[in-house]
């Protein structure tokens, strides 16, 4: 794929949420901005953003989500 493919995809998904495909606004959530799905609801975080917002320590989301992984 050539750097201009890649970019094309970008800008076409751009602020798009993966699942529903429907198009994402940023909003303010407990001082940290995120992505909101305004059809299905749903949030999209990007990496750090949910210990931000749960106010939480990264640790504490790492040994949670390491007893998930198999």
């Amino acid at each position: 794929m050539t750097e201009q493919q890649r970019e094309e995809l970008k800008q076409l998904h751009w602020m798009h949420r993966p699942k529903c495909g429907m198009e994402m606004k940023t909003i303010l959530l407990n001082d940290v901005e995120v992505d909101k799905c305004f059809i299905c609801g749903r949030f999209y975080l990007d990496e750090g953003e949910l210990e931000k917002v749960a106010g939480r320590p990264s640790e504490f989301f790492k040994t949670v989500k390491d007893g998930f992984t198999v």
